[in-house]
């Protein structure tokens, strides 16, 4: 696995992709972001999947937020992760080289994750913006 592969490395993990599996970091929004960076600067031949991840703070159970002394005040204890998967098929290919909407294609999404954690209360729709991921709109009852 390399982590942020500089431009010296790219070259070298692109030989390797051919023999081999090879995972790299890439400073990303979400898995198209992801997808967009790589596709500018390395060929895709043997690219299978993108995974994009983010970690948010979950709500502290004992005080629901509010803050006591096992979270320090806090309102939040612990942390759970969100992972979108973007698998490259041929549909995705074309999609990118016109510039469209890669989401459709996503087998799991930050907004689906974050509607689930958002219903739970395992976190706050303030977390989930700090780092970065849009609130999914809440449906009237």
């Amino acid at each position: 696995m390399a982590g942020g592969p500089g431009e010296e490395d790219l070259a070298e993990l692109v030989r390797l992709a051919d023999t081999m599996m090879v995972m790299a970091v890439v400073q990303a929004a979400d898995a198209g972001d992801a997808l967009r960076r790589l596709s500018a600067r390395v060929p895709l031949s043997n690219l299978q999947l993108v995974v994009a991840g983010a970690r948010v703070k979950k709500l502290c159970r004992l005080c629901g937020g509010n803050g006591c002394g096992p979270c320090r005040m806090a309102g939040f204890q612990g942390q759970t992760s969100l992972y979108e998967l973007l698998p490259w098929t041929g549909a995705v290919a074309r999609a990118l080289k016109e510039g469209g909407d890669l989401s459709a294609f996503l087998v799991s999404s930050f907004a689906e994750q974050a509607s689930l954690l958002l219903q739970e209360g395992t976190t706050t729709a303030a977390e989930l913006s700090r780092v970065g991921i849009a609130v999914p709109a809440v449906r009237p009852a």
